[in-house]
């Protein structure tokens, strides 16, 4: 029973760890790509909407390289540390 809830513990941990790389991941590359997008010319309400758009993607895909869905990581924002549900 302790094995199983500390198992439970450590993959809840690991699934906050891979989130929280992949938003450090898309942070860097897109304040990166804000500031060369404002070097090339683009108005900053134009370089913010493409910076977000390739934010989504590159948080999607930092997700999948490292084994997580996207789903799961939103329904862990649904529901509370322990697995309740959060008042609506």
């Amino acid at each position: 029973m302790i094995r199983r809830l500390r198992l439970k513990f450590v993959l809840m941990n690991m699934a906050f760890v891979t989130a929280l790389l992949a938003a450090v991941f898309m942070g860097l590359w897109c304040n990166l790509f804000f500031h060369i997008l404002l070097d090339g010319g683009w108005g900053e309400g134009w370089a913010a909407a493409c910076c977000a758009l390739l934010g989504l993607v590159l948080y999607a895909a930092a997700l999948l390289a490292q084994g997580l869905s996207v789903t799961v990581v939103f329904a862990r924002f649904r529901t509370g540390l322990w697995g309740r549900r959060c008042a609506p």
